[in-house]
């Protein structure tokens, strides 16, 4: 194990060593120490931009996917839904950003007690909404995904967690062995709705929190890894589904909207075919608007548009770390790592998908796709990011 000294600011109360083992958060820390900003809200507003930049460019989109591929009232009925979702998540990243984790902090134990109910209702008859076959979805006057407000939740616990171990039990040791435990317990209920990709991403945005928090995840989650892997691949062999889209991303089982999506990328050019002139919406190629989304940008926006979207995608990344850089406080750091990373990494999995370089798993685009659950918790991440840099300033 490789251990620094910390900077005094960044010590944890409840240290008693001087030392510390050397965290993903430091490392980072090195990498950008040439751009860390003294004041974290520089680059908070920064993230705020290139947010608002990707929201926007969602609605040029949804917009125009709407008035080419529905009749005329019904265009200016989904185009006013669209308006109004994008103003509620736009609302949402404000107050969140107000609020910020910090204050978030003495509700946790009721926020996670709030994600495991709603992880339950999914099976609730009278709650659940099936659909397709699986319940990941809970009606309630409205449909909710509970899957994308859990991986928030959890987030946020694990990093009042490791925030609270101080050096103590950041190896072996009830604290770490009780959020393990919770970590299994929502990835669990996530899988068993069947939703085995949305239990792995929240799998690996736990395990990155947990690092950046300090915990030594090579000692202390190899057993914990090792156990998932081996569930996940006895599940992979009973499940059909699940071996039917692994065997499409082996290119054993041939997929229509993968095959589409990557013959998209690939004939892209460098303009492509212009603003709601694709031949694949005109199609009626399905989830084109949401989980297949970059596939819409790179047909109608060629390679310019592709590499605006993976501009704006570096610059949150380069603007994330650089706010976590500059704050402080071991708790806000943490959570605004998660945050971002589980934003980032949904992102990726998209991209991957549609690049047919990942299993087909129906994720939406951070801010670009359509969707209600996911643009709100998208946004309810980024502002509580955003918070703990411009709750730091003044302190």
């Amino acid at each position: 194990m490789v251990r620094v000294p910390l900077p005094r600011s960044r010590r944890d109360p409840a240290a008693d060593s001087g030392l510390k083992q050397l965290r993903i958060g430091d490392v980072l820390q090195s990498v950008v120490r040439h751009v860390e900003d003294a004041d974290p809200s520089r680059p908070a507003r920064r993230l705020f931009a290139v947010t608002l930049a990707l929201l926007g460019f969602g609605l040029v989109l949804q917009a125009s996917h709407a008035a080419t591929t529905l009749g005329p009232g019904q265009f200016r009925v989904d185009l006013l839904w669209e308006v109004a979702f994008r103003s509620v998540a736009l609302g949402v990243l404000l107050v969140a950003a107000m609020v910020g984790p910090a204050r978030l902090r003495p509700l946790l134990p009721l926020v996670i007690c709030g994600a495991i109910a709603l992880l339950v209702c999914v099976w609730v008859p009278g709650l659940e909404a099936p659909y397709n076959g699986a319940h990941r979805w809970v009606h309630l006057g409205f449909s909710l995904q509970p899957s994308e407000l859990a991986r928030v939740a959890l987030i946020l616990w694990i990093a009042d967690r490791t925030a609270k171990m101080g050096d103590k039990g950041r190896t072996y040791g009830r604290p770490v062995f009780k959020t393990l435990a919770l970590v299994t317990l929502f990835a669990g209920l996530i899988g068993r709705q069947p939703d085995l990709g949305g239990a792995l991403v929240l799998l690996i945005c736990a395990f990155a929190t947990m690092w950046e928090g300090g915990v030594d995840i090579k000692r202390a989650g190899a057993p914990f890894l090792l156990l998932v892997a081996t569930v996940f691949g006895f599940v992979a062999a009973v499940r059909p589904y699940v071996r039917s889209r692994l065997g499409m991303w082996f290119g054993d089982v041939q997929n229509d909207q993968v095959a589409a999506s990557i013959e998209a990328l690939s004939n892209a050019g460098p303009v492509g075919t212009g603003l709601g002139l694709g031949v694949l919406r005109n199609q009626g190629f399905h989830y084109n608007d949401s989980d297949f989304v970059f596939a819409l940008v790179a047909e109608e926006f060629g390679w310019f548009g592709m590499a605006l979207v993976l501009l704006l995608l570096l610059a949150f990344l380069a603007f994330a770390l650089q706010l976590v850089a500059s704050i402080r406080d071991r708790f806000c750091a943490t959570a605004a790592f998660g945050l971002c990373i589980s934003v980032l990494f949904q992102a990726l999995v998209h991209v991957q998908v549609v690049a047919g370089v990942a299993p087909p798993k129906g994720m939406t685009l951070p801010f670009l796709s359509d969707g209600g659950t996911s643009l709100i918790v998208s946004s309810l991440a980024v502002g509580l990011a955003i918070g703990a840099g411009r709750r730091h300033r003044t302190e």
